[in-house]
């Protein structure tokens, strides 16, 4: 689901997920939408995503994405409606690490350790738990609820992404493009999301 429109695997946005821990698990149908939006000490706005179950892979994209199979989300947690600014980051590490700077845009050169070093600076900020997200959890936000080819339906449409088509090859501010149906944006394009998972070749095939 998530395009490298710009060509830059290693350059990755920090997407900061807040479980509830002890909230209640009773998975919703599969159309309900999220429920409240909260807003953070740094202006991140996080979006709660409902527990459920969805399809995560596809039959007909990478090798790696298949067998499909059902994942049970058991947990509500809250995710960002944007993808981390650059101006959030800066107030957290007190830096931006960014080759195309722009205050609004979507932090980038972030390694994975550095990610996770935000989400914990920002965890201590907020008295709260900041992870990164699984691939479990990013994917089921990203759907939406949906099962078609892409997030927004079946036929290739560039105003919900940013890539080399339209972009310019460089990220633009977040939220630019069409969200999906709970209200999560870029979650394809402009630039590629962290999760805490390792990446594993056999991942699909070797889990129960």
């Amino acid at each position: 689901m998530k395009f490298d429109g710009l060509g830059w695997a290693a350059c990755c946005a920090v997407w900061a997920v807040t479980p509830l821990w002890g909230a209640e698990s009773s998975a919703p149908t599969r159309t309900e939408r999220p429920g409240r939006v909260i807003t953070n000490s740094i202006g991140m706005e996080l979006v709660r995503i409902e527990a459920g179950s969805f399809l995560m892979g596809s039959e007909r994209g990478d090798p790696d994405e298949r067998p499909v199979r059902r994942v049970t989300i058991s947990r509500p947690f809250y995710v960002g409606r944007y993808e981390v600014t650059q101006e959030q980051y800066a107030k957290v590490m007190g830096e931006n690490p960014s080759r195309f700077p722009d205050p609004s845009g979507p932090v980038e050169n972030v390694s994975w350790e550095e990610a996770k070093a935000f989400c914990e600076k920002l965890s201590q900020l907020e008295n709260a738990v900041y992870r990164l997200p699984s691939e479990a959890e990013w994917e089921y936000a990203c759907r939406a609820g949906t099962q078609t080819e892409f997030y927004w339906g079946d036929a290739f449409d560039t105003s919900y992404f940013w890539c080399g088509y339209n972009s310019g090859r460089r990220p633009h501010p977040v939220g630019k493009a069409k969200p999906n149906r709970w209200g999560l944006y870029d979650m394809s394009g402009n630039v590629w999301e962290w999760c805490e998972d390792w990446y594993a070749e056999d991942a699909y095939t070797s889990s129960s």
